[in-house]
């Protein structure tokens, strides 16, 4: 997304839903992201920025002119390699109505336009099957066969080629992960001296 006046955001990865079997595309937009290091800023308020450049760069696009009512609904998933204090985490944030003075209730679908979801991979990732899958695809030690034959066994997931060439590259995203904290530790003894 390369907004005037707003600089350049670069989605890690970015898709429409579709409907099962018959293909029809959903109006929903799901972003996905993956954050390996903690930054000096408060990493749900880049989710939200995301998320809402996302929103308004719609216009022309999902709808022409004053068509609001055509604005696509925003998932932003944030998969985080750290934790901020060493247990796994999994929090949602959204936008609710609250009314202080009359009835009047807006339709939700309405206001209900981005939803951020926050995954934080800790050390306790054996306490939730979903983290320690998370876990296992993307901070594991262990070689891509060694990945494909623990989703196997732990997940019941079939493993085909291209889910095999997916693990090698999530390999070589877990080295890199290595490679940072290695260059990060050693960058932070060198400040130290």
């Amino acid at each position: 997304s390369n907004e005037h006046k707003e600089g350049r955001v670069t989605f890690d990865v970015l898709f429409y839903a579709r409907v099962p079997k018959t293909g029809r595309r959903i109006k929903l937009i799901i972003n996905i992201e993956a954050q390996r290091a903690k930054e000096d800023y408060p990493m749900a308020k880049r989710a939200f920025y995301y998320g809402c450049r996302l929103i308004s760069s719609q216009k022309g696009r999902e709808f022409k002119n004053d068509h609001y009512e055509e604005i696509c609904k925003v998932y932003t998933i944030w998969i985080c390699f750290y934790v901020p204090k060493q247990h796994s985490t999994i929090a949602h944030y959204e936008f609710k109505e609250t009314v202080d003075k009359g009835d009047f209730h807006e339709a939700r679908e309405n206001y209900d336009l981005l939803h951020v979801t926050m995954i934080y991979i800790g050390k306790d990732e054996k306490k939730s099957r979903l983290m320690e899958f998370l876990y296992t695809i993307f901070l594991e030690n262990i070689t891509a066969e060694q990945k494909a034959q623990k989703l196997k066994e732990k997940f019941g997931m079939q493993i085909d080629d291209g889910l095999r060439k997916g693990m090698n590259r999530m390999c070589n995203l877990s080295d890199g992960l290595v490679q940072d904290a290695e260059l990060n530790t050693t960058q932070k003894i060198i400040r130290n001296l």
